[in-house]
């Protein structure tokens, strides 16, 4: 498999949109008890967890 710029573009932008998803979905967790917020600048995602209690990629 070749990797061309655009496929490289589109793996980066599902990445983002599944760690948005993500926290998310976390958010939602007993009325946020984590505190995650998540916002947007320019392109990019921000986020922020008052209490991180496990790595996100076991969700």
């Amino acid at each position: 498999m070749v990797i061309t710029k655009n496929l490289a573009n589109h793996l980066e932008e599902t990445e983002i949109k599944m760690f948005e998803s993500r926290l998310n979905a976390i958010k939602e967790i007993q009325d946020n008890a984590l505190g995650v917020e998540v916002g947007q600048f320019g392109g990019a995602l921000l986020s922020q967890l008052k209490t991180f209690l496990v790595p996100l990629t076991m969700w």
